[in-house]
């Protein structure tokens, strides 16, 4: 799992972010 899931209560906007910057996560 991803920890932005649990630590970020927006799931949408986190997986948005993950998708445009993979390297950043």
């Amino acid at each position: 799992g991803k920890p932005f899931r649990w630590r970020n209560p927006g799931a949408e906007p986190a997986v948005v972010i993950w998708v445009v910057s993979p390297p950043v996560y």
